[in-house]
């Protein structure tokens, strides 16, 4: 991927091409890194490589890497790594209407909410 260049504005097939290069995926954590959430969407099974990466940058606490899960797997929060990071589970349409499958892979207890948790509900209310 570094070989190739940015193209202008919008892009194209006329568009020229400019001195920008495609970043490293370490580059582009690094450059978000302290700014925002990162959405690790993998479409291979690069989740390893990855989270070496995120240890490196100290950007573990910014990202969400999400991992396509079917009934018979183990809970996500029980995988490495996603054990490490937030982690979201992606269903089948099968998976998700078995609500049996459903409640193993969002196991969490549920966390309710007390007088002194309610701040987010009153806009302007410093965080």
């Amino acid at each position: 991927m570094q070989q190739f260049r940015l193209k202008e504005g919008k892009g194209g097939k006329n568009a020229a091409l400019t001195q920008e290069q495609i970043p490293t995926f370490r580059e582009a954590i690094q450059s978000a890194r302290g700014e925002v959430l990162v959405n690790l969407d993998a479409k291979a099974d690069v989740y390893e490589d990855a989270f070496d990466v995120l240890k490196t940058t100290g950007t573990i606490d910014q990202i969400v890497m999400k991992k396509w899960m079917a009934p018979e797997d183990s809970p996500i929060g029980a995988i490495a790594p996603f054990n490490q990071v937030m982690a979201m589970p992606v269903l089948s349409e099968e998976t998700a209407l078995d609500l049996d499958s459903l409640a193993k892979q969002f196991s969490a207890p549920p966390s309710p909410l007390n007088s002194s948790s309610r701040r987010w509900i009153s806009p302007g209310t410093p965080g």
